[in-house]
């Protein structure tokens, strides 16, 4: 869902991408309602927030990441070559292209 967990802030709102800061009684539910561990004193200040190594959450990312091949993303081309035709092959198109 657009907006999912931003409570009144952005929930069923569709202006999640013009949304930029929460306040701090919006931050205050963001915090409940995921339970990130930041006091009261420390919400006003709006602080980084990292989950420890072996949380649950940083385990999820970190198989998502080897999952989808690493933190860099690449293309992995799969399409096999095509076959370009000899240029014997075009040169009636060829002649009247220089005559032009």
């Amino acid at each position: 869902m657009k907006g999912y967990g931003l409570g009144e802030a952005g929930e069923g709102r569709n202006i999640t991408h013009q949304q930029k800061k929460l306040n701090e009684k919006e931050l205050r539910e963001f915090r409940a309602r995921f339970g990130v561990p930041i006091s009261d004193e420390e919400i006003a200040e709006t602080p980084f927030f990292r989950p420890a190594r072996d949380s649950r959450e940083t385990r999820y990312l970190l198989s998502m990441r080897k999952e989808l091949g690493g933190f860099l993303p690449q293309r992995v081309v799969t399409a096999k070559p095509l076959k370009v035709p000899k240029l014997e092959a075009l040169a009636e198109l060829t002649k009247r292209l220089w005559a032009i």
